[in-house]
């Protein structure tokens, strides 16, 4: 029989390495890192078990953080197996719609061969899933979202359909056995929706992430890290300016500036804003024209956001704190940077190191960098893109929650929906929404 099991490869290969019998003490080939999470593959004879000193069997497919998967077993003496391998089982991968911006998803997955495996895309519009599939060598497409996942049955799901579909496809993810779901933004129209889908990946164990990479961006991790270990103090203003509208192009900078800040709660929001035809509340997604926002943030922080024709720069971030300043500007350079009061002088903010960060496989295709502000570094194995899906395998291989988590990416759409209802009411909104 073959049995499979998970866990991280230093508790897997000492407790394999240390069982009794005739492959007593030997290691686990593997090139990976020892604190790496592997999966591996045993096939032995009927009623023989892998056993170390301590009488418990180290095959098991339940998944645990920090210790091998084990069960009780009453035959522990016996160690005679036939092969002993240790592999990365590739995560299947599908994306839900094929418009602009499933480039950097079908992209992003094929990057990250062989961790995932690409396996279908789903799209109504016959040219544009034919078109990505052989952009992409998408082995696999389909008409309708659900036909896909009740076939392929998906590992990880990217859902890149219009957001007032992004509901149902996470319910049928879900329900589909999906174990990781790329969300894009915005997350939902409603709160009511973001909340149930939560709730529904929290209810089956799926890790639900939303697209915003610029928390995976490494300089704006450090920056996030700089800040919590306090260089520039007790963070007391933030400021956050987009040059778009804030439910497509705003959500990402006031989550960045969330993120920098350590996600702190949101307290109230007095905001106003000039709408097209037909306004939010009507049914349409906004699309201001312009927007303002005055936030109070958990910790006694006051936030500021400029979006639209309001906005003087894109995705730019300013924090003052008792102790200096922090700045990101994306576009500009440096990217990143810091000063503190007692020196005055801005600080290059370097990115952060990631050694756990693969090589692009051989022959991956570049991503495209004509597409508007994909030019991040394109085909770079540290693209912010790669790296927000890299976060999704590993959470699903760990059973830890992604820095852009489902929870997370709600309270981001609540900043977006509580400033809408601010300029609705002409009045200051709480959270969180009701």
């Amino acid at each position: 029989r073959v049995v499979r099991g998970w866990g991280p490869r230093r508790s897997v290969s000492r407790r394999m390495g240390s069982g009794t019998g005739p492959s007593s003490g030997a290691d686990i080939p593997c090139d990976c890192d020892s604190d790496s999470f592997v999966e591996f593959e045993l096939a032995m004879p009927p009623g023989h078990h892998w056993t170390n000193p301590s009488g418990h069997a180290i095959l098991s497919n339940r998944r645990t953080r920090g210790s091998g998967a084990r069960f009780q077993t009453t035959d522990v003496n016996c160690y005679q197996p036939e092969r002993k391998t240790i592999m990365t089982t590739p995560l299947r991968a599908a994306v839900i719609g094929c418009g602009t911006v499933s480039y950097a998803h079908l992209w992003g997955w094929r990057s990250l061969a062989p961790l995932v495996e690409l396996v279908a895309a789903a799209d109504p519009s016959p040219e544009a899933r034919q078109a990505r599939a052989a952009e992409f060598g998408v082995p696999q497409v389909h008409a309708e979202a659900g036909e896909m996942l009740e076939r392929e049955r998906p590992d990880l799901v990217s859902i890149c359909s219009p957001p007032q579909t992004h509901r149902q496809m996470v319910e049928l993810a879900v329900r589909s056995g999906a174990r990781g779901i790329l969300c894009e933004k915005p997350m939902a129209l409603t709160a009511a929706d973001a909340a149930e889908m939560v709730r529904v990946c929290q209810a089956a164990g799926v890790r639900l992430a939303l697209g915003y990479q610029l928390r995976s961006q490494l300089y704006n991790r450090q920056a996030a890290q700089l800040v919590q270990d306090g260089i520039i103090g007790q963070p007391l203003f933030a400021r956050a300016i987009c040059g778009g509208s804030m439910i497509s192009t705003g959500t990402h900078t006031f989550d960045l500036l969330r993120y920098v800040l350590g996600d702190p709660a949101l307290e109230w929001v007095m905001g106003q804003a000039v709408f097209g035809d037909p306004p939010y509340w009507d049914g349409g997604p906004a699309e201001e024209t312009s927007a303002t926002g005055y936030y109070r943030l958990a910790g006694d922080i006051t936030a500021l956001f400029e979006g639209g024709e309001a906005a003087s720069a894109f995705h730019h971030i300013f924090l003052e704190g008792t102790e200096g300043h922090l700045q990101i500007r994306p576009f500009d350079e440096p990217k990143a940077s810091y000063r503190r009061f007692e020196h005055w002088d801005w600080q290059v903010i370097d990115p952060l190191a990631d050694p756990e960060i693969p090589p692009l496989p051989e022959g991956a295709p570049p991503l495209p960098d004509d597409r508007p502000g994909w030019d991040l570094d394109p085909g770079d194995e540290c693209h912010p893109f790669r790296l927000e899906m890299l976060e999704l395998v590993q959470c699903v291989r760990q059973g830890r929650e992604h820095r852009a988590s489902g929870e997370l990416g709600r309270a981001s759409l609540e900043a977006v929906l509580g400033l809408y209802e601010s300029a609705r009411r002409r009045d200051r909104v709480s959270f969180p929404l009701t």
